[in-house]
């Protein structure tokens, strides 16, 4: 690689022009595909200020109705994090949690090209990387929403670059950010802990072609899976990604299903501008090879680790060479600048509220039912149910998931059905069930989706039909009061 040099300032005045350009437009095309929260957040918010308030981190389904489920708390340093942030400052408090985790992603996707250039001999950086940092935020836009993915995604990038750096030279002072990076993330995101040392395995293979390999390698392992497993639920928690596989009911989460590329356009070109840099690479390390395995695995197998692969890519793409692009010592330093600049484009760019109606939360419905009772018990979709217990409620199953596939959610359900499969059930117009379940574990209220379209209005016909018309109609559905009807019935 060529010695690098100071950078002139007329090769300054040209990267901060385009990259200007590129700032003010890209806000304003691009980030309405940016929100704040999604189905999640809202029980990950109230799990938190939980734990906050009783210092006890839940093994069981608490604001669920349905009594004592078991529940793998494998995202608590995330609750505990959004607890904090909420309590201090409310949405906008976790608006900069989400700034914070968007620069560091920035500044990572920064490092990944300066990183892959190194690694093929190449020196400078490219205007047009600029472009490509811009362009893989944008595809990153629909996922990087309030959730533990946002926190654990910072780490998993630099993860990557600590690992080149301690690959390059593999001592003690570089081993430390990869054994704290491994218990951070065990502790906000457990379940996506096990890709670090599937990577890490990438660089220890690498090592032994590059003949680096020495014993930090071996001890970095140990240390790494010994401090994994200082988290709430110890192995458990890191084989959670495991364990909620092996469910059939792991089939109905949409983001954990297959990628389709020939269903998302988007996801395809990303996928083909990656086998076009493997492609037309002339040299191929043993490290470069293995890691793009490794991300290509990742973009098959499943919407949600999608993320992953679109990052990573940038590592891959080869950019043009320009001799006069050099960097300069303390090139860092305009690295940092640039990420932030973009961060706050795209992160303090208007306001994020809740919107109610069909595609969004039952946010009147929940109005109309706290003005009649504080603490309901709530029958809702999946989809809502943490923005019932967001407001106060206790809902029937929500984002947790792995509670409601559990035995224990069987044993007050009809025909020893699994909550998730009764919500399913209840909500295509099966009565029996529906029945069932108010009879059983007595909700006050029942939320049914107003899009009468789909299946929902099968289950509004029904209830219509057994429990007359609903006592509240919203933006987003009807709401029945069946705390009477539990009564007359029991």
């Amino acid at each position: 690689m060529t010695a690098s040099r100071p950078w002139s300032k007329h090769e300054i005045i040209q990267h901060a022009l385009v990259f200007v350009c590129l700032v003010v437009v890209y806000p304003l095309v691009l980030v309405k595909n940016f929100r704040n929260y999604d189905t999640d957040s809202f029980w990950q918010i109230t799990l938190g200020r939980y734990i906050l308030q009783t210092g006890h981190i839940p093994t069981h389904a608490v604001f669920s109705y349905l009594g004592n489920l078991p529940y793998i708390s494998q995202e608590a340093g995330f609750q505990i994090i959004a607890g904090l942030f909420y309590n201090w400052m409310g949405w906008d408090g976790l608006r900069l949690i989400f700034v914070i985790c968007l620069f560091f992603v920035i500044w990572g996707l920064y490092q990944l090209i300066l990183l892959s250039r190194s690694d093929l001999g190449l020196d400078g950086f490219p205007i047009i990387g600029h472009l490509l940092v811009l362009v893989i935020v944008m595809f990153i836009s629909q996922y990087y929403v309030f959730r533990p993915q946002m926190l654990s995604t910072p780490f998993v990038i630099w993860f990557v670059i600590f690992g080149r750096r301690f690959g390059a030279n593999p001592r003690p002072k570089r081993m430390l950010p990869l054994v704290a990076i491994s218990w951070i993330v065990a502790n906000v995101h457990a379940g996506v802990w096990p890709i670090l040392p599937v990577f890490f395995m990438v660089e220890l293979i690498a090592s032994i072609r590059s003949r680096r390999l020495n014993v930090w390698f071996f001890v970095t392992v140990v240390l790494m899976i010994a401090v994994a497993l200082l988290n709430p639920g110890g192995w458990t928690n890191i084989t959670y990604f495991f364990h909620i596989t092996s469910h059939q009911a792991y089939a109905l989460i949409q983001e954990w299903q297959p990628v389709n590329y020939l269903e998302f356009k988007p996801m395809l070109i990303v996928f083909l501008v990656f086998i076009a840099s493997l492609v037309t690479t002339r040299s191929m390390s043993w490290f470069r090879l293995g890691f793009a395995l490794c991300i290509t695995a990742l973009g098959v197998s499943t919407y949600k680790l999608w993320l992953y692969f679109a990052l990573f890519v940038i590592y891959f793409v080869r950019l043009p060479n320009s001799p006069r692009q050099s960097l300069r010592k303390g090139s860092t330093l305009v690295i940092v600048a640039l990420s932030l600049a973009i961060t706050l484009a795209v992160g303090f760019y208007g306001r994020y509220p809740i919107p109610d109606g069909p595609n969004g939360f039952p946010v009147d419905e929940m109005n109309y039912i706290l003005k009649h009772n504080a603490h309901p018990k709530v029958l809702a979709p999946y989809g809502v149910g943490g923005y019932i217990i967001f407001r106060g409620g206790y809902d029937f199953v929500d984002g947790r998931f792995d509670p409601f596939i559990s035995k224990a959610s069987t044993l007050t359900s009809y025909r020893g059905l699994t909550a998730v499969d009764e919500e399913l059930d209840i909500f295509a117009g099966n009565m029996t069930v529906l029945t069932y379940e108010i009879k059983e574990n007595r909700p006050d209220y029942i939320i049914v989706p107003i899009d009468t379209t789909k299946i929902p209005g099968v289950l509004y016909q029904e209830m219509t039909q057994h429990y007359g018309r609903p006592n509240y109609q919203g933006p987003y559905g009807y709401v029945w009061n069946l705390s009477k009807t539990a009564s007359a019935t029991s």
